[in-house]
This record gives structure tokens, sequence and C-alpha cells, in this order.
């Protein structure tokens, strides 16, 4: 794949079923320890977007979850985007209602609330994205998404929640991703989006458990290009279950410094699983990270399907097995989904 200006935005859906849109952003001020964490997944063949949005400032989380009627992942209720200058520099701004703090099983993004909250960022890539091309489908499974692509940024803007807005300066990494998804799999032991070095170095990395076999990639992206290897070593500081763990370590194939990952917060959440599979519960632990001289921020990430005994904790009624709601539909539409 050759990434153009022209990819940032909505393409074209594919006749799959399975066919999605997905963007994914993780905003973090390491000074104020605030930040923003966004998913976006565009459905079209169901004409819905799923949204997770989560602001974390000194009032604590707060989080909106849920389902909107659309067919562009950019173009949500309270969402505002302007792409400048594309692969470069956007502005965007949310405004909406959430709910302050997780539920009862410590999940986050399960439905909107009454609390007003939202974000504004402005972020530069010092360097172009990543062209990820079907990394995904080369290495881990033939069903995952085809076309990707994943950039770090420098970002300012700042974050509210009930009024109180908090300035925010730092470190972004984001993704982009379209074609059909089936995300069945057994386990993802790990997987780290991370921007180091004032956003000068893009680090990505993921292994997945599917069918009994382990499968994952490795690539740093910077000045002299994007250099991939096979799946990385982990090394967990805990139990690999929600809020089980802070701290993790990280090493690429064939290169012995460790990449040291500090948890600063956990945000858990059930993902519905609308084409096929059991759901999955994903959490993003965004962390800071240190690798020699470089230093940045980022997230590492784990799930596990509903069926995983790793699961068995959770109780039958924290979201398993439901839609997330549709949010500003007539009552006849909710009480459908």
């Amino acid at each position: 794949m050759t990434l153009t200006p022209t990819d940032e935005f909505r393409h074209e859906t594919g006749p799959d079923a399975r066919w999605q849109e997905n963007y994914w952003m993780c905003a973090w001020d390491r000074q104020r320890h605030g930040g923003v964490v966004l998913h976006l997944g565009c459905q079209p063949h169901e004409s819905k977007v799923e949204a997770h949005i989560i602001v974390i400032s000194p009032e604590g989380i707060v989080s909106l979850g849920g389902r909107y009627a659309s067919n562009d992942a950019l173009a949500i209720p309270g969402l505002d985007v302007d792409i400048r200058t594309p692969l470069e520099h956007w502005t965007l701004r949310y405004e909406g209602k959430g709910i302050r703090g997780p539920n009862k099983d410590g999940l986050y993004a399960q439905a909107p609330g009454d609390v007003p909250f939202g974000f504004s960022l402005d972020f530069h890539q010092p360097l172009p994205p990543a062209d990820l091309g079907s990394i995904y489908t080369d290495s881990i499974g033939p069903n995952l998404a085809s076309t990707h692509y994943a950039a770090a940024a420098i970002f300012t803007g700042d974050i509210w929640c009930a009024g109180r807005h908090t300035p925010l300066s730092g470190l972004l990494v984001r993704d982009h991703s379209w074609g059909p998804r089936d995300w069945v799999f057994d386990l993802v032991e790990g997987g780290a989006y991370l921007a180091m070095d004032e956003a000068r170095t893009l680090i990505l990395s993921a292994s997945c458990l599917i069918d009994q076999k382990m499968g994952g990639y490795s690539v740093v992206h910077d000045k002299d290009g994007t250099r991939r290897s096979g799946a990385p070593w982990w090394r967990i500081e805990g139990l690999p279950i929600l809020g089980g763990f802070r701290n993790t370590q990280m090493r690429f194939p064939g290169n012995e410094e460790i990449i040291e990952l500090t948890g600063q917060c956990s945000i858990g959440k059930w993902v519905p699983a609308y084409s096929s599979g059991p759901d999955i519960l994903w959490a993003d632990v965004v962390s800071t990270a240190r690798w020699g001289e470089m230093n940045g921020v980022g997230s590492f990430m784990f799930a596990y399907p509903s069926t995983s005994p790793l699961a068995a904790g959770l109780s039958s009624g924290c979201g398993l097995s439901e839609p997330l709601p549709i949010i500003d539909a007539p009552q006849s539409d909710r009480e459908q989904a």
C-alpha cells in the first residue's frame, strides 16, 4: 500500500459484511497526568459508528460508550475534525456527556451519561506515518484489518470535565485501519503503540494467539524508515487481567535493550462483536516509556474474548453480549437495539 492524502478520510465500503474503518488515538501529558483515549469504529454495513471516548483529568476519568447512526467514523455528534494537512496536521474537538469513573466491574465507555466533558487537541507529526499495509494479515491472521497506518505526534490542547478546563501538551500516537475485520482470537498477549523521542520515533508491536498459534510483529519507524521484525518478548509485572498489573517490559527480536513501560492509567472496556465471534474485553494501559536514552508515552494493550477463563471474574451484567447503546436515537430505536 502507498499512502496518499485521501487515505486520512472515509474509504469506500467493501462488499464483505465484516468491513470496518477504525480510528484510534492515545494522547498523554506526563507532567499533568492527563490525556485522551479515543476509538471510533465505523461498521457501514450496519450504518453504525461505535464510539469509545475517554478523558483522563484531575477530576477523574469520564467516558462515553455507544453507537451512532452514521456511515462516517469522523462525523459523530459532538466531534469536530479539521484535517489541516493530511498525514501531518490535525485539530479535533469533542464535547459530550459521559459517566464519571468506572462501572461496578471496573470498566469504562459502556454508556453515555450526564457529566459534561470533552477535549480539544492540535497535533503535528514530525515524520510521515508508518505505512503498515497488511502487517496484521501477514504476521498474525488472515482475517484482520488489511490496510493500516500509524503515526506519532506532538500535541497541545486541553481537556475539561464538569466545567473545569486543564491545559495539556505532550505526545500522541494514533492509527487508522480499514478493510474486513474478524477479531476472533484466544488472547492478545500484548500490544504497544508508543510515541518516543519527541515523536521522532514510533514503536509498534503485537503478539496474538489464534487457533493455538502465536503470531506477532515489531516495528520501529523513524527518519531512517520503517523496520520490521517478529513478535516481541513481553514481561508483565503481575497478572494479565484487568487491574492485575501496572508495569511491563518489552524487547524486540535481535535487540537486547529492554523497553520499560510504566502504567499510568488502565482503561478496560467490553467491545461487542457485531460481525462474528465472542465479545472482547479490551484494555488500554496508558503508559510512559523508556528505551535507552529515549522517553515517550503511549498505550500497552491486552485483550481476550468473553469465552476466556481470564474473563471469569467479571459478572454477566457488565455489558457482556449486549450491544453498546444507540445514542441520540428515538425511544423506539433504543428498545429495538
